[in-house]
């Protein structure tokens, strides 16, 4: 693993439920394969509306995936980001944030 990147590969035994943390993003190095069709229309999500303050909380971390290749600058697929307030915040009181995986089609 390089730790410059902070990505973390996992092979075997990983739990149901697989997060991120900060900007530590964990991959599967084994995944069955995804079959997929490149006739259809890509699935595009309009971002939700977000305050300017949710906007600058989650800035670093969005440089940061793109600096690491994570998040492309453009694509026609997208995840719209939610934002979540917890009671206790993130590392540093930072913002913690979900992304909208659902499979619109």
């Amino acid at each position: 693993m390089n730790k410059t990147n902070c990505l973390y590969f996992i092979t075997d035994g990983f739990p149901g439920e697989v997060n991120s943390r900060g900007d530590n993003v964990v991959l599967l190095k084994l995944a069955a394969p995804v079959q997929v069709k490149t006739h259809l229309a890509s699935t595009r999500i309009p971002q939700y509306p977000l305050q300017r303050e949710v906007q600058e909380g989650i800035k670093p971390l969005l440089e940061s995936y793109l600096a690491k290749g994570i998040l492309e600058c453009q694509s026609p697929y997208s995840s719209p980001i939610i934002p979540v307030k917890k009671p206790k915040p993130g590392p540093n009181g930072k913002l913690v944030y979900q992304c909208d995986h659902r499979l619109k089609t």
